[in-house]
């Protein structure tokens, strides 16, 4: 039985290190010759105030050199002196004291039951001695059960053997506090995985009776109740979701791995986007397990996956969040732009600082018991650290909200996605007129490039020189003498016929034309 309450007490560790710290107090004072009753009865009260989970209900300390021997109840609160209360109703709290004696090591005590009336109920304890030769203390830390697993030893208790199946049921004995004749009564239950008519819930010794035999339970998928196993179909269906979505995180980094070199996928700094698969797949893992069923190793597999996978994940999109911000706020010509190398040194840093943390969760509060892990603060601070990481990752979020992305999806997206939607196949002759429209604008485009900040070309519309830099052709035909007046007359006059074009006619204009005919369009 003592295996069996080493299981079912919760906290066992912190118990247990409770006993030896309180022994080793009490060899301590041994030792130096100053261990008397009243000192030990207030090192009992303060182990018995001790934060511990469930809190001590009785703690026993003892010096046989010294024929010292205390033992401090918490409820009534009273204190027992060995000498001067041995009776047989305490004489089991003395006896799993005596029994660290000689032992090394912690010894969790065989559960029994007290019929005194102050203390009514199953009691159990684990005991430590400490200290060499005359200088060796023990001390003992008991609780009480609320039940305690039935056994061949309790059936003259029960009044004969249980009405229960030992294989497919579980067996409890609890005190029955004046319901029936007998101290002490047991109930049964289905074990986990089966199912019985009766629901799944305890039943007492008296209604097993009035039933007129015992209580079996069939294994689950056998039988024609199909909702009575209705938890195990659902755990198996959500065990099945979380494989699903660790297959998918696999599929998808392949992909992304082959697509590496794709502009899309490059831009989007792949790498980091195989963390995030990575994180994410870890936290699926860490939901499938759950299903573990040692308590120890699933609270250690649960913590570990989980924060591992959740900075890996989402800290690597933060941080992605941060190198977009970094290029939409830099305004330089050489702006600095982290690397991809730089975001992963960054992701380990953190992943490194995690692991730092979940090694002290580890060392200091996973334990044996039924809850898996002992303290819900080192939860409370985990929730506290990853909410602070999302709240991060929204503030960068709003603040590049208006940063320019690659390839611009979001504001593409609609267009992609509707502007297709009713558009007719156009026709030959529009196909034709549609590019002779781009042909004229792509050739106006043109003009206008070359004339732009030409410094051969006057800036004044339709391209005149100045009048200081005009020529006269009536002075240079004086100088000549009047010779070739024919063809200078016919010089000026084309020069003055090609003056008075107009600014949009003319090639060297720094504007374009404001209207095209039908003509000039076909042509």
């Amino acid at each position: 039985m003592a295996d069996s309450l080493c299981m079912m007490f919760q906290n066992a560790r912190e118990h247990e290190a409770a006993a030896v710290h309180t022994a080793r107090a009490l060899a301590e004072l041994v030792e130096q010759g100053v261990a008397d009753e009243a000192r030990a009865a207030a090192l009992a009260r303060a182990a018995a105030r001790a934060p511990l989970s469930p809190p001590p209900a009785a703690v026993a300390l003892g010096a046989p050199q010294l024929h010292l021997g205390v033992l401090y109840v918490a409820e009534p609160p009273r204190l027992i002196v060995f000498q001067q209360n041995n009776s047989i109703a305490l004489r089991q709290f003395w006896k799993t004291l005596a029994s660290a004696w000689n032992a090394s090591a912690v010894i969790w005590a065989n559960g029994w039951f007290s019929c005194d009336s102050d203390d009514e109920g199953w009691w159990g304890g684990v005991a430590a001695a400490r200290g060499v030769a005359h200088g060796r203390a023990a001390a003992a830390i008991f609780r009480r059960w609320p039940s305690v697993p039935c056994e061949e030893a309790m059936h003259d208790w029960l009044g004969g053997s249980p009405l229960c199946d030992t294989d497919t049921t579980d067996c409890e004995a609890i005190p029955s506090f004046g319901t029936s004749d007998r101290r002490v009564e047991y109930r049964c239950k289905c074990r986990s995985g089966h199912w019985n008519t009766g629901g799944a819930g305890w039943l007492t010794d008296a209604s097993l009776a009035a039933d007129r035999g015992p209580l079996a339970c069939t294994p689950c998928g056998m039988g024609s109740d199909a909702t009575a196993c209705l938890a195990d179909t659902l755990r198996i269906s959500l065990l099945a979701g979380n494989l699903a979505g660790i297959l998918i995180c696999l599929v998808i980094a392949i992909i992304i791995f082959k697509k590496r070199k794709c502009k899309a996928v490059a831009m989007g700094m792949w790498t980091v986007l195989e963390v995030v698969l990575l994180g994410a797949l870890l936290m699926y893992t860490s939901a499938a397990s759950q299903y573990i069923s040692e308590a120890k190793w699933r609270c250690i597999a649960g913590a570990w996956l989980r924060e591992l996978g959740f900075v890996a994940c989402y800290g690597s999109v933060v941080l992605r969040l941060w190198v977009l911000l970094a290029e939409f706020r830099t305004r330089k010509a050489h702006r600095w732009t982290p690397r991809d190398s730089e975001v992963l040194r960054i992701v380990g840093a953190m992943v490194l600082g995690t692991t730092c943390y979940l090694a002290a969760f580890t060392a200091t509060a996973a334990c044996e018991d039924d809850n898996g892990c002992a303290r819900a603060a080192w939860h409370h601070v985990t929730a506290a650290a990853e909410i602070l990481l999302l709240l991060a990752g929204i503030r960068l979020a709003h603040a590049a909200r208006n940063a320019n992305v690659p390839f611009q999806v979001s504001r593409r997206g609609p267009a992609e996605g509707f502007g297709l939607e009713g558009e007719e196949e156009a026709t030959s002759e529009e196909v034709r007129a549609e590019l002779k429209r781009l042909y004229v604008q792509l050739e106006i485009m043109r003009s206008k490039t070359l004339l732009r900040d030409n410094p051969h070309i006057s800036k004044r519309r339709g391209g005149r020189k100045p009048p200081h830099r005009r020529f006269s052709l009536q002075a240079l035909q004086a100088r000549r003498g009047g010779k070739g007046k024919s063809n200078s007359n016919i010089e000026a006059s084309e020069a003055d016929a090609g003056a008075s074009r107009t600014p949009e006619d003319s090639v060297c204009s720094v504007e374009g034309p404001s209207h095209y005919t039908d003509g000039d369009t076909q042509a």
